[in-house]
């Protein structure tokens, strides 16, 4: 058996704690009425989603949600120490935990909701012709084996690969990969690594070589322009239907013992209302996995 890895307390310690209505009360068991208060952690992309649904919960049914935003590793960590309700993920549940070595049987005791999904773009200067990349020429260039834009049919300009940095613990970066180079596959050797979007986006603007991907939630059209991927759009169709290859997928994951305490959250998140506040941003697409 897996032993649970420790978390990191100066980690833990920075991740930004917001609560929906209450004072930072952490004991378990709380109580609003008959509505418990939930306690969870996860991913940064996702925490702005968890903290629309939170309020629409708090306003509708008087529910309260304690997030914390610090990562997919430390909130899977959380959800394994017992440490909170539920944990909200852009990466693959079933893979993080193998690869964190969390210990089985804990794990096999979680539920796991697939709420959302959202496009990767993929985007390049404006200056730059190219307006339609396949994801086998994307994996290339991404890859490092593809060097110069003229192999794509582009001007003869050397293309400079633009990524998050490993430590921005980013699930669009995981899924990037997942689809492209492979989870265990590198990028390009001379990949520039920024910290954050607005940092990407900043670099695309101002560099023609340049090609990068981000959540289309981040993205914005100062940043450069959005290239379609085997001459399909990001858009809620493709999404959906699977031809454009290239999505973030959003989950819930809670400990089977908590499935009564969770249910009138999970409730609210599949109905009507919380449909509505998903898809603002993103595209709601419900499975239990």
């Amino acid at each position: 058996m897996y032993p649970l890895l420790p978390i990191c307390r100066s980690a833990l310690f920075a991740c930004l704690i917001v609560t929906f209505g209450a004072g930072l009360s952490w004991s378990r068991g709380d109580k609003h009425g008959d509505i418990h208060t939930l306690k969870s952690a996860g991913c940064r992309a996702e925490y702005y989603l968890v903290e629309d649904l939170a309020t629409g919960y708090m306003f509708d049914k008087g529910g309260l949600i304690k997030a914390q935003s610090c990562g997919n590793k430390i909130g899977i960590k959380l959800l394994a120490a017992d440490a909170i309700d539920f944990a909200f993920l852009s990466s693959s549940p079933k893979k993080l935990a193998k690869k964190l070595k969390i210990d089985p049987a804990v794990s096999s005791q979680w539920q796991i909701f697939r709420i959302a999904r959202s496009p990767i773009v993929t985007l390049v200067n404006r200056e730059n012709p190219i307006s339609n990349l396949s994801l086998q020429q994307l994996t290339a260039i991404f890859k490092g084996e593809i060097t110069n834009w003229q192999q794509v049919g582009g001007a003869d300009l050397p293309i400079q690969v633009v990524s998050y940095a490993q430590n921005v613990e980013s699930g669009i970066l995981m899924d990037f990969k997942n689809t492209t180079v492979g989870m265990m596959g590198k990028l390009s050797p001379t990949a520039i690594k920024l910290p954050a979007p607005k940092k990407v986006g900043a670099y695309i603007a101002l560099h023609e070589e340049a090609i990068a991907f981000m959540g289309q939630s981040t993205y914005r059209e100062r940043y450069g322009k959005v290239i379609t991927v085997n001459g399909k759009q990001a858009n809620k169709e493709n999404i959906l239907n699977t031809s454009y290859p290239l999505a973030a997928t959003y989950y819930l994951v809670f400990d089977l013992k908590n499935k009564d305490k969770l249910s009138p959250f999970l409730q609210y998140v599949q109905s009507e209302k919380g449909k509505t506040i998903i898809n603002e941003e993103f595209l709601a697409d419900f499975k239990q996995e």
